[in-house]
């Protein structure tokens, strides 16, 4: 009947949960006012596990107790409470009257259980035919229909393994799911836009579009070539034009570093089948890793792109010595060439190095100019003895010179006291600053910063190595490299900014 509200039937249920939900809620499960989690739970009332209570299921995940409070059928995804007898009970016998115990004891192969089984987690309403005859009285917030169950329709169901069956046909099929591939950055929405139809001229009615992708999944370019060519391959039937956008995507090399960025359209005429695009490689005489940037190919017109070569890997390739390439030739010739390079000058060469890598040579500036800040205030430390005993204690006040060529007496004239507040002030504020510079000396870290790029680029020379050079280096040799011989060679760096601090000292004494 029209406008009659769902019946809901009265059962038992076991608060039942799992070892899960015991460990997390030992004191069972919270009752609330209403059937709402957003609702404050009521204080002190609690169903613990394994308790067998009496209430309907109002089809909304959530049951209704007899004192009307409410219990959430699941929790965090998980079931915590069940209906006995076969997971589906009723107040009511098929005749409408209730059972003594409870639970409504029918015949499996009644029309009453039929239409119980077909569904575990709703209650839906009960068809009714013309000649159902049924009594609307309101309970609480409930229409309860009693309903004559020889008024029912039956349905044709054999089994509850059967309803089940019909259920999932009868449930609307799930959109196939499209997947999205991982990118370091945001992902661009592409608009698949119809062809025109003067861009599928040539092309057959119902004749699939071609296919645009790199030719290869990694492309290898030694620094020394300066440009690398890039082939774009179309598939398919070649009639009519395409065109596909491009573009490169910084990896470990970076753009304005390594190479240039580059991007653009790639236009393929009728019967044209393959597309060449340039990009250009930055040089240098510095060592570096081996390092790597992407091409992508995107906004495909009149085509499609390849599912997996529409993206390609470019590795730069250095050929260059360590540290630079000024002794290249002697590196040559092995162990006898490199001792004979002058110390001084490789050393040199390391400090060039060092500067090609980011960051460190604002590092270097600052620290050289801040590590001179204790040398300063040394200087003025040994002005400020002389100033006690010439001018501030003495009877006849000479004068000092803290800067050369200007003599100073008390820096307030005719007043001791107040000459001697300011020199308290000039005597500590500069052990502040230098306190703070001390914390971003250790904040900065030059030496962790050289450390990380001459692991990170050690690594990267011996994941590119060939069979035969990773037999003739062993990993061993490499990890004692990258652990002690890195450490070292950093150290020696910030040890030489350490070196000229001194010299800085020595001049002023």
């Amino acid at each position: 009947m029209e406008g009659a509200e769902p019946l809901l039937a009265r059962g038992s249920f076991l608060v039942e949960g799992n070892d899960l939900l015991h460990r997390t809620l030992p004191d069972g499960i919270a009752t609330y006012p209403s059937p709402s989690l957003g609702d404050r739970k009521i204080d002190g009332s609690s169903v613990p596990w394994g308790s067998v209570v009496q209430g309907v299921h109002l089809g909304n995940g959530w049951l209704e107790l007899e004192n009307k409070t409410y219990l959430p059928m699941r929790i965090r995804g998980m079931r915590a409470v069940r209906e006995m007898a076969d997971d589906r009970m009723s107040p009511m016998s098929p005749d409408g009257s209730p059972c003594d115990d409870g639970i409504a004891q029918h015949d499996r192969g009644s029309s009453w259980n039929a239409l119980a089984g077909q569904t575990r987690n709703e209650y839906a309403p009960l068809p009714l035919t013309e000649e159902s005859t049924m009594d609307l009285s309101t309970t609480s917030n409930h229409t309860v229909l009693d309903v004559k169950p020889e008024s029912i329709s039956e349905p044709k169901v054999e089994s509850k393994l059967e309803a089940a069956k019909l259920e999932l046909m009868s449930e609307p099929k799930p959109e196939p799911m499209s997947f999205v591939e991982e990118s370091a950055g945001p992902v661009p929405v592409e608009i698949a836009v119809p062809p025109t139809p003067s861009a599928l001229k040539g092309r057959a009615e119902g004749e699939s579009l071609d296919v645009l992708q790199f030719s290869a999944p990694i492309y290898f370019v030694e620094e020394s070539e300066g440009k690398l060519r890039i082939d774009i391959m179309r598939m398919g039937s070649c009639k009519g034009k395409c065109s596909a956008r491009w573009e490169t995507e910084d990896g470990s090399a970076e753009a304005g570093f390594s190479y240039h960025a580059a991007s653009g359209e790639v236009n393929f005429d009728d019967g044209q089948h393959l597309a060449a695009i340039e990009v250009y490689i930055i040089q240098s005489d510095t060592w570096a890793a081996t390092l790597e940037f992407k091409l992508r190919l995107s906004q495909p017109g009149n085509c499609e792109l390849g599912l997996f070569l529409k993206m390609c890997r470019v590795k730069l390739i250095d050929g260059d010595f360590f540290p630079t390439n000024k002794y290249g030739d002697l590196i040559k010739q092995g162990s006898h060439g490199i001792a004979s390079i002058p110390q001084f000058s490789l050393i040199l060469e390391f400090i060039k190095m060092n500067f090609e890598i980011r960051g460190v040579r604002w590092k270097t500036y600052l620290t050289l100019v801040l590590d001179q800040m204790q040398n300063l205030y040394f200087y003025f430390m040994l002005h400020v003895t002389v100033y006690f005993t010439d001018v501030l204690f003495a009877d006849d006040p000479k004068t000092v010179s803290f800067v050369p060529g200007i003599e100073t007496s008390l820096l307030v004239p005719d007043d001791r006291a107040a000459s001697a507040v300011v020199l308290a002030v000039l005597y500590n504020l500069p052990m502040v600053v230098i306190h703070v510079w001390d914390y971003l000396k250790i904040d900065i870290d030059l030496d962790g910063t050289i450390r990380n790029y001459l692991r990170g680029s050690l690594f990267r020379k011996y994941l590119n190595y060939s069979e035969s050079s990773r037999e003739q280096v062993q990993g061993s040799e490499m990890q004692a490299a990258m652990m002690d011989d890195v450490r070292t060679a950093s150290e020696s760096y910030t040890n030489m900014l350490s070196i000229l601090r001194i010299m800085g000292r020595l001049l002023i004494i």
